[in-house]
Protein backbone atom coordinates (compact mmCIF):
# COMPACT_ATOMS: atom_id res chain seq x y z
CA UNK A 1 0.00 0.00 0.00
CA UNK A 2 1.02 3.37 -1.12
CA UNK A 3 1.17 5.82 2.17
CA UNK A 4 1.18 9.66 1.95
CA UNK A 5 3.17 11.60 4.64
CA UNK A 6 2.27 14.04 6.71
CA UNK A 7 5.01 16.66 4.33
CA UNK A 8 3.05 15.15 0.77
CA UNK A 9 -0.38 16.81 2.58
CA UNK A 10 0.96 19.93 3.92
CA UNK A 11 2.91 20.57 -0.35
CA UNK A 12 -0.61 19.95 -1.57
CA UNK A 13 -2.38 22.26 0.50
CA UNK A 14 0.34 24.90 0.19
CA UNK A 15 0.09 24.57 -3.73
CA UNK A 16 -3.94 25.01 -3.32
CA UNK A 17 -3.41 28.27 -1.02
CA UNK A 18 -0.87 29.23 -3.13
CA UNK A 19 -3.05 29.37 -6.26
CA UNK A 20 -6.07 30.65 -4.58
CA UNK A 21 -4.04 33.74 -3.29
CA UNK A 22 -2.45 34.19 -6.59
CA UNK A 23 -6.60 34.25 -8.20
CA UNK A 24 -7.41 36.52 -5.49
CA UNK A 25 -4.25 38.81 -6.01
CA UNK A 26 -5.23 39.03 -9.86
CA UNK A 27 -8.67 39.52 -9.39
CA UNK A 28 -7.39 42.70 -7.05
CA UNK A 29 -5.02 43.72 -9.56
CA UNK A 30 -7.81 44.27 -12.16
CA UNK A 31 -10.18 46.19 -9.76
CA UNK A 32 -7.64 48.47 -9.15
CA UNK A 33 -6.37 49.48 -12.17
CA UNK A 34 -10.37 49.51 -13.38
CA UNK A 35 -10.52 51.98 -10.47
CA UNK A 36 -7.82 53.69 -11.58
CA UNK A 37 -8.40 54.08 -14.92
CA UNK A 38 -11.99 55.22 -13.94
CA UNK A 39 -10.57 57.99 -11.93
CA UNK A 40 -7.79 59.04 -14.55
CA UNK A 41 -11.53 60.08 -17.06
CA UNK A 42 -12.96 61.89 -14.82
CA UNK A 43 -9.69 63.65 -13.83
CA UNK A 44 -9.37 64.10 -17.86
CA UNK A 45 -13.15 65.24 -18.17
CA UNK A 46 -12.60 67.63 -15.36
CA UNK A 47 -9.25 68.81 -16.47
CA UNK A 48 -10.90 70.13 -19.72
CA UNK A 49 -13.63 72.07 -18.68
CA UNK A 50 -13.82 75.81 -18.70
CA UNK A 51 -13.44 77.57 -15.85
CA UNK A 52 -14.70 81.53 -16.20
CA UNK A 53 -13.99 84.12 -13.61
CA UNK A 54 -15.12 88.12 -13.97
CA UNK A 55 -11.77 90.09 -14.27
CA UNK A 56 -10.52 90.83 -10.93
CA UNK A 57 -12.33 93.75 -8.82
CA UNK A 58 -16.09 94.35 -8.77
CA UNK A 59 -18.37 96.99 -9.54
CA UNK A 60 -21.98 98.45 -9.64
CA UNK A 61 -24.11 97.09 -12.61
CA UNK A 62 -26.55 99.21 -13.83
CA UNK A 63 -29.51 97.50 -15.02
CA UNK A 64 -32.26 99.05 -16.65
CA UNK A 65 -35.55 97.81 -15.89
CA UNK A 66 -38.77 97.67 -18.83
CA UNK A 67 -41.91 97.35 -19.07
CA UNK A 68 -42.81 93.46 -19.09
CA UNK A 69 -44.77 91.95 -22.35
CA UNK A 70 -48.35 92.35 -19.71
CA UNK A 71 -47.53 96.01 -19.05
CA UNK A 72 -47.95 95.16 -15.04
CA UNK A 73 -44.46 94.92 -13.86
CA UNK A 74 -41.03 96.23 -14.76
CA UNK A 75 -38.13 93.20 -15.15
CA UNK A 76 -34.32 93.41 -15.99
CA UNK A 77 -33.47 94.73 -18.90
CA UNK A 78 -30.13 92.22 -19.95
CA UNK A 79 -30.65 92.07 -23.75
CA UNK A 80 -29.34 94.16 -26.78
CA UNK A 81 -31.80 96.76 -27.49
CA UNK A 82 -32.36 99.65 -30.68
CA UNK A 83 -32.10 102.78 -29.31
CA UNK A 84 -33.53 106.21 -30.70
CA UNK A 85 -30.51 106.93 -32.92
CA UNK A 86 -30.90 103.19 -34.33
CA UNK A 87 -27.73 101.89 -32.47
CA UNK A 88 -27.58 99.18 -30.62
CA UNK A 89 -27.11 99.20 -26.92
CA UNK A 90 -25.98 96.06 -25.38
CA UNK A 91 -25.76 96.57 -21.48
CA UNK A 92 -22.41 95.77 -20.11
CA UNK A 93 -22.25 93.08 -17.09
CA UNK A 94 -18.33 92.41 -17.02
CA UNK A 95 -15.62 90.41 -18.51
CA UNK A 96 -15.35 87.48 -18.47
CA UNK A 97 -12.44 85.20 -18.73
CA UNK A 98 -11.70 81.45 -19.27
CA UNK A 99 -8.98 80.30 -17.72
CA UNK A 100 -9.59 76.87 -17.58
CA UNK A 101 -8.58 74.77 -20.73
CA UNK A 102 -11.60 73.59 -22.12
CA UNK A 103 -14.13 75.49 -24.63
CA UNK A 104 -16.86 77.60 -22.69
CA UNK A 105 -19.89 76.74 -25.55
CA UNK A 106 -22.96 77.91 -24.75
CA UNK A 107 -22.70 79.34 -21.23
CA UNK A 108 -25.48 81.10 -19.37
CA UNK A 109 -25.24 83.51 -16.18
CA UNK A 110 -27.77 83.24 -13.63
CA UNK A 111 -27.79 86.29 -11.27
CA UNK A 112 -29.46 85.63 -7.51
CA UNK A 113 -30.37 89.30 -6.41
CA UNK A 114 -30.21 89.85 -3.08
CA UNK A 115 -30.37 93.68 -2.78
CA UNK A 116 -31.60 96.41 -5.39
CA UNK A 117 -30.53 100.21 -4.80
CA UNK A 118 -32.79 102.70 -6.79
CA UNK A 119 -32.70 106.38 -6.85
CA UNK A 120 -30.69 106.14 -3.38
CA UNK A 121 -33.09 103.44 -1.69
CA UNK A 122 -31.43 100.25 -1.02
CA UNK A 123 -34.05 97.22 -0.88
CA UNK A 124 -33.11 93.58 0.57
CA UNK A 125 -34.67 90.95 -1.64
CA UNK A 126 -35.44 87.62 0.45
CA UNK A 127 -36.73 84.29 -0.38
CA UNK A 128 -40.27 85.72 -0.39
CA UNK A 129 -39.93 88.62 -3.04
CA UNK A 130 -37.74 86.19 -5.00
CA UNK A 131 -40.66 84.42 -5.99
CA UNK A 132 -42.08 87.59 -8.18
CA UNK A 133 -41.64 87.61 -11.89
CA UNK A 134 -38.62 90.69 -11.61
CA UNK A 135 -36.57 89.02 -9.57
CA UNK A 136 -36.94 84.80 -10.42
CA UNK A 137 -34.34 82.78 -11.14
CA UNK A 138 -35.89 82.48 -15.11
CA UNK A 139 -35.81 86.66 -15.94
CA UNK A 140 -32.25 86.27 -14.36
CA UNK A 141 -30.41 84.19 -16.65
CA UNK A 142 -28.28 85.74 -19.45
CA UNK A 143 -26.83 83.76 -21.94
CA UNK A 144 -23.19 84.83 -23.30
CA UNK A 145 -23.19 86.11 -26.23
CA UNK A 146 -19.67 85.76 -27.71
Amino acid sequence: MNQTSPLDIWVSIAQILTALIALVGIGLSFWFSIKTLREVQIERVISQRPFLLFDYGGFKTLIEFIKHEDNKQYIQAYWPKINENGGIHVPTIGKLKNYGSGPAIDIKLKWIVEEVTIKGERFLIDDSKRKELKYSEKMNINPIMT
